[in-house]
């Protein structure tokens, strides 16, 4: 779990749910809201937040890595931005060839 971050949600009180099916039944129509609001990401929603995060005032990033990052989200927003991030990383094919034409090659 490194990296993860958990959150949690309060669903009810035990007055509101008499059982455990009914809280278990409850929780999991919330887990698979959140699930479906997850699966809509698009690349360029992700790229947004990244670019958020990189200009954030204590952003331990060097100024050239912000550059650097900004450049690669400009090109994969421009190719996949309308894609859902689930689909885009199913296709690690032309993710790697993609990448594999960004970087330059050292000799």
């Amino acid at each position: 779990m490194d990296g993860e971050i958990q959150r949690f949600e309060i669903l009810g009180t035990v007055k509101k749910f008499t059982s455990k099916a009914a809280a278990r039944k409850e929780a999991s129509q919330r887990l698979k809201e959140i699930n479906e609001r997850l699966a809509g990401i698009t690349v360029a929603g992700l790229c947004d937040r990244f670019k958020h995060e990189c200009e954030k005032e204590n952003s331990e990033l060097r100024p050239h890595s912000i550059a650097t990052y900004k450049s690669f989200l400009r090109r994969g927003r421009d190719k996949w931005g309308d894609q859902r991030v689930e689909d885009v990383a199913g296709d690690i094919l032309a993710l790697e060839e993609w990448v594999s034409g960004s970087i330059p090659s050292v000799p």
